[in-house]
């Protein structure tokens, strides 16, 4: 268990600091029928809550952080989620913003003991992050330290990726750090609804194993993302790791006691507004990206 703050290394950590925002925690629990979430590892278990330890000092978690997550709220998830804006501003609160949520993972793992095999790289990872957090040295960002965004549109089209995928992408959120393989640097992805954002310190556009994908929406300081496409390029690269973990969502659906099956169908059937649920709609373009498969196979 940490003894100091992981962002400043001065104060002592609170207990519950978040891993995740609570602003995503609660957007997941109001776009499905459920009031709880599931974990895809336990799916017997029901959450109120996301991941919490003592990561943050008081100060940090209330006030430095809750800062940037209420501006990445308002200006960038709002924004494209809600008002479906095709242009959002990369500015230093978003990138303290992503800096940070990959800061506390890094930590999460490291107490959890999920990345013994590569502690050493996330100690250095957190390093790393401190120090442009501290000397706020945003001129770096796409220059030594790279954040790719995709901004994700339904997959209703596709051989590669496992029908599912948009519950996957649209209805939760996760983290992997991935250590280098062949000529691939170690990357860090992490997903919330509606977005995905790979973390690298060396430039993907420039390793030849990779540069026939095209990966677009490197960010840079004082410049805009544009939303409006599937930055498909990205997604590819991942796509082994997103078909994994969408096999084990799909998996723990499927294992889900009975009890809970009659008790999501009667959600389902009583909830007039489920239409408009993100849960709804990502079952809906599963269902279609599983025709599609289904046609495409038939028509070879």
């Amino acid at each position: 268990m940490a003894t100091q703050c992981i962002l400043c290394q001065k104060n002592p950590p609170i207990q519950n600091s978040h891993v995740m925002p609570k602003f995503i925690i609660r957007y997941l629990k109001d776009q499905s029928p459920m009031p709880y979430l599931k974990n895809s590892l336990h799916n017997n278990q029901k959450y109120q809550d996301g991941l919490k330890g003592a990561y943050l000092c008081s100060e940090c978690d209330n006030v430095t952080v809750s800062k940037w997550e209420s501006y990445f709220k308002k200006n960038w998830f709002d924004s494209f989620i809600y008002r479906q804006k095709v242009a959002l501003l990369v500015d230093e609160e978003i990138v303290n913003f992503l800096l940070s949520l990959l800061l506390r993972y890094s930590a999460y793992f490291v107490g959890q003991a999920l990345g013994r095999s590569n502690s050493q790289l996330l100690v250095n990872l957190q390093y790393r992050i401190r120090e442009l957090l501290h000397n706020k040295q945003f001129e770096r960002i796409g220059c030594d330290f790279h954040i790719y965004s995709a901004f994700i549109h339904p997959i209703t089209y596709s051989q590669v990726f496992l029908p599912g995928i948009n519950q996957l992408l649209f209805n939760s959120y996760n983290c992997v750090i991935l250590p280098p393989e062949d000529q691939l640097p170690s990357i860090a992805v992490i997903w919330i609804p509606s977005f995905l954002f790979v973390f690298s310190e060396i430039s993907l556009e420039e390793i030849e194993m990779i540069k026939p994908l095209d990966i677009f929406n490197s960010m840079k300081i004082n410049t805009s993302q544009n939303t409006s496409f599937q930055n498909w390029g990205l997604l590819h690269l991942v796509k082994s790791f997103l078909n994994k973990q969408t096999n084990n969502m799909n998996v723990s659906q499927r294992t889900q006691p009975k009890l809970d099956f009659n008790e999501m169908k009667e959600a389902f059937q009583n909830d007039k507004a489920l239409s408009d649920r993100m849960s709804d709609k990502a079952l809906h373009w599963d269902r279609a990206l599983q025709d599609y498969q289904s046609q495409s196979i038939l028509f070879r």
